[in-house]
């Protein structure tokens, strides 16, 4: 098993959906992953060490 974090998120140019990038350690690898809106304001929430909202999210 490899161990991935988070790099960064990104819209998809023809889609527009937004798509978390994941990286190895060593940057030698990277994988895109193809997630909703809603996922994609949780993780750079998380990122940006914003407050979680009062109450649990219905995702």
């Amino acid at each position: 098993m490899i161990e991935m974090t988070v790099a960064g998120i990104a819209l998809d140019a023809y889609t527009r959906s937004p798509i978390v990038l994941l990286k190895d350690g060593s940057d030698r690898r990277a994988l895109p992953i193809c997630i909703g809106q809603d996922q994609a304001k949780a993780i750079i929430g998380a990122i940006e060490n914003h407050e979680p909202p009062p109450r649990p999210l219905t995702h």
